[in-house]
């Protein structure tokens, strides 16, 4: 059973990350290939560091700064979270707005005040990104495809990192986080940022690590409740994918602001089985007293709080998630990233026909 946050919890016997109740110890199952990913996440990012794929996104950065017009940061799936982070940063780097597109809204919305695209796609087939790809050339609109494969076609402008081997699985962990990182270095140059992950993936290990966590839930489908607002953001949207995706729970997703416009109804009428609470340095007195509301509400909580604010916490906090998820892998003692998908379901998966608006 997993312990229940109820008023004021007991701090005796629980983890300071989650507040759950680590007094009995659980057998640590065998290695998975969740496990194996996430693991793999550091040489996979010290990899790609001494590529020269981030001097090729800084002269991509630096001519978009030129471009007055906007520019269009499109993924789908796992790449649409690195989407997410990367135009949030970008933004910040170009001083305007930016946000990030999933492939059918480039032929919803104008593009008439778009002169450049960075299409991201870990395995550089996805057919929805390659549509869009076309459709922009015709358009002489200049896009950019950062993707984990080798450049083979000297007539696009291919930025390749390139890692290694394809990650095993349907949960991206290094697809999704490769591309933040790379364009957080380009970005962030006044800070170490490879100090900067590897310090974030050595205290996530320790703090989020099976023993450590020694969450007690059963390999059942949950509710889960997300608590996020915008810079914690990233990380909502990889769990929620990875939650969903790999059956493991039915996630709502709530800004936490908004919460406090009617929705905490939801919460006493239909209580999930776990809140995940995102957090970040200086949140203020409104998050504060929201987490103590929920601490009330007689249902289990991982608070899951960065040091730092800003985009730091975002990438911090993302990292954070891959380790929750391997966490909860082994305690199921389910491999979540091979999902135990229906024969049927692939036929959708794997649908090319016609594009999907």
């Amino acid at each position: 059973m997993i312990s229940q946050s109820s008023g004021t919890p007991q701090k005796t016997n629980l983890c300071v990350t989650c507040e759950l109740d680590k007094s009995e110890k659980i057998a640590k199952p065998k290695v998975l290939k969740t496990t194996s990913n996430v693991n793999n996440l550091l040489p996979r990012l010290l990899k790609v560091d001494n590529l020269d794929t981030v001097s090729e996104i800084q002269k991509l950065i630096v001519n978009i700064k030129k471009q007055r017009d906007n520019v269009a940061i499109i993924g789908t799936g796992g790449s649409f979270i690195s989407a997410h982070f990367i135009a949030k940063l970008l933004s910040q780097e170009l001083a305007k707005p930016i946000i990030a597109l999933k492939p059918r809204d480039i032929f919803i919305y104008p593009i008439k005040n778009i002169s450049s695209a960075i299409l991201l796609t870990y395995s550089g087939k996805t057919p929805d990104i390659l549509t869009v790809n076309d459709y922009l050339k015709k358009n002489n609109i200049k896009s950019y495809i950062v993707t984990n494969q080798e450049k083979d076609n000297p007539e696009e402008n291919i930025i390749s990192y390139n890692s290694s081997r394809t990650e095993k699985g349907f949960l991206a962990v290094a697809g999704t986080v490769i591309p933040v990182y790379l364009f957080a270095k380009s970005c962030l140059k006044e800070i170490n940022l490879k100090d900067f992950v590897e310090n974030s993936i050595t205290k996530w290990k320790s703090e989020l690590s099976f023993e450590n966590l020694n969450l007690k839930i059963a390999d059942k489908p949950l509710l889960i409740d997300i608590f996020s607002d915008y810079e914690t953001g990233t990380a909502t949207l990889d769990l929620e994918s990875k939650f969903v995706e790999s059956g493991f729970g039915r996630v709502t997703i709530h800004d936490k602001k908004d919460f406090s416009h009617g929705r905490f109804n939801i919460i006493s009428s239909f209580k999930p089985d776990l809140i995940i609470f995102l957090d970040s340095k200086g949140s203020g007195k409104y998050n504060e007293k929201l987490y103590k509301y929920l601490t009330k509400e007689d249902v289990s909580i991982i608070h899951l709080k960065t040091n730092e604010s800003g985009i730091l916490a975002d990438l911090d906090l993302l990292i954070a998630s891959q380790f929750l998820i391997q966490s909860i892998s082994e305690i199921i003692k389910r491999d979540l990233t091979k999902p135990d998908y229906p024969k049927r379901a692939m036929s959708l998966y794997r649908y090319k026909d016609q594009f999907i608006l």
